[in-house]
């Protein structure tokens, strides 16, 4: 017996290679490690266990061909922009483990393109809102894939340009969004305050320093800084966008910031005992 990691049914007897209820790949069986298999899931709305289905893929095949990369990112933004009416919130875990593996490709950008050319197909305020956060997750996400600060420089620049996009765009479409119009604002006034910060830093820090800590993060398996940053970024949220601004709660922001840029130039430096052959 088997049962569906995406409906949850009970297959009784031979294991067959899809879920006879929703289509999905079973555990174990070959289609769980195949480009359709992940495609099948996807179209199920379940995000994360594609994912999982195509880092398999890779993992067994190799790098995709230039095709299977297309078919992709189609099934990725047909899952996205098919649930924009939806009033919940899904999980998108899983997208920066498969663009570990997909070595060969520059999986978050290309996402970030799809979701920008996409913006004429929200047609209400609530719906730009989601396409909105959908593209503000794969910005913080591409942290954990390039340890290269510099590159996320360039990266925070750009979204900037794309969150201005957002913002126009927002008072041209129907609904209401409150909400909507505090995050654009905040985002937009964040991601080049936070590209600076990093910038000045790195200035700071100089060329070797720079050098000598990218290459310790690009062969670390967990990047430990990644956590203090979103804790930093979140609470610049709730300060910028409270109705009473507290000095004392942004210098906390402000220390957590730093913080982050601490554990990212001040960890590749530390004296490690050597193991005992």
């Amino acid at each position: 017996m088997a049962k569906c990691v995406c409906c949850g049914k009970l297959i009784l007897g031979e294991k067959p290679e899809f879920c006879t209820k929703c289509g999905a790949p079973m555990p174990g069986s070959a289609a769980s490690r195949s480009l359709e298999g992940g495609i099948q899931v996807m179209k199920r709305n379940n995000f994360s266990e594609a994912t999982n289905v195509w880092r398999a893929f890779v993992k067994s095949n190799g790098q995709p061909t230039d095709g299977e990369y297309r078919e992709m990112l189609q099934a990725m933004r047909d899952c996205v922009i098919s649930h924009l009416p939806d009033s919940e919130f899904y999980n998108r875990n899983g997208l920066a483990d498969l663009a570990s593996v997909l070595t060969e490709r520059d999986l978050m950008e290309d996402v970030m393109g799809m979701y920008v050319n996409a913006i004429p197909e929200a047609v209400t305020k609530r719906q730009l809102h989601r396409l909105f956060s959908e593209y503000v997750y794969v910005t913080f996400e591409s942290f954990k894939v390039y340890p290269d600060l510099s590159d996320m420089v360039k990266l925070l620049n750009e979204a900037h340009d794309v969150f201005v996009r957002f913002q126009d765009r927002l008072p041209t479409l129907p609904g209401e969004a409150k909400r909507a119009e505090e995050e654009m604002g905040f985002f937009v006034e964040y991601m080049p305050f936070l590209a600076n910060k990093i910038k000045m830093r790195l200035n700071k820090e100089g060329r070797d320093r720079v050098s000598k800590a990218v290459k310790f993060w690009m062969e670390q398996p967990v990047l430990s800084y990644i956590e203090q940053l979103m804790d930093a970024s979140m609470n610049y949220s709730r300060v910028w966008t409270a109705k009473r601004p507290s000095e004392r709660k942004e210098g906390d922001a402000e220390k957590k910031l730093d913080k982050f840029l601490d554990i990212y130039f001040e960890e590749p430096f530390k004296e490690r005992k050597k193991k005992k052959k």
